[in-house]
């Protein structure tokens, strides 16, 4: 494994901040490691599908780290959905 892919795991989900109002807020964070070539050279729904791949596969990834006090199944089926709801998008149109 490269060094890249490593740091890439032990990268954090989660980060705090404040608003403006001094709240705190927890903003969920997905990485996903994209070839830029594959960027270009890809037509935009085949894009969308390796997006959608690769996030599938993070979220399944045994490394994929959540706090204790989040509902891992629940959080993991409602990322599904999300997933499955953007899988029918029809970029070209758009």
């Amino acid at each position: 494994m490269d060094v890249n892919q490593t740091r890439f795991n032990q990268a954090k989900n989660l980060e705090r901040t404040r608003d403006h109002n001094r709240n705190i807020e927890i903003t969920f964070i997905f990485k996903s490691l994209i070839n830029p070539l594959d960027i270009e050279r890809l037509p935009i729904n085949e894009l969308r599908d390796l997006y959608c791949s690769l996030f599938i596969e993070r979220i399944n990834n045994p490394l994929f780290r959540i706090p204790k006090s989040v509902d891992y199944d629940r959080l993991k089926s409602d990322l599904l959905v999300l997933v499955e709801d953007l899988e029918n998008i029809d970029f070209e149109i758009i």
